[in-house]
């Protein structure tokens, strides 16, 4: 969709497109509320100071709303699993360019973590993918 055409888009129906983008309601509204955009980037770099903002319980909303979230290379692995009971979120990481070893790696680092550099952790990369939706989906 051309940027242009989503800063024209009344108030709701830009936020029910932004839900297949993250489904974090809050993120939704901030980005809504920040049109018009005067260029992907801009607002790849609002989508990625929002998600910085975002509360704990927002960043959960997001995840939770990811079915996908884990990457196929370690869903469903004992360490995943372990990742949640820890975090309490699933493992999420952009995939983009990584390979299967890229990722299990980064799992096992991440599970040595403390909670708030995970946290941070968490923010980036759903941020990174995030910032991903929004070059495939506005032009």
């Amino acid at each position: 969709m051309p940027l242009a055409e989503f800063n024209e888009l009344p108030p709701d129906d830009a936020a029910e497109l932004l839900t297949v983008v993250c489904g974090c309601a809050a993120w939704q509204r901030v980005l809504v509320a920040s049109r018009p955009f005067g260029t992907p980037g801009e607002l790849a770099a609002t989508s990625d100071g929002v998600m910085g903002a975002l509360g704990w319980s927002d960043v959960e909303q997001a995840l939770s709303a990811e079915p996908e979230a884990v990457p196929a290379a370690v869903r469903g692995s004992e360490e995943a699993v372990t990742y949640e009971g820890r975090f309490g979120v699933p493992f999420v990481i952009e995939p983009t360019g990584r390979t299967e070893e890229q990722i299990r790696a980064a799992l096992a680092e991440r599970l040595a973590a403390d909670e708030d550099d995970e946290q941070r952790a968490v923010r980036r990369e759903l941020a990174a993918i995030v910032r991903n939706r929004l070059a495939t989906t506005f032009v």
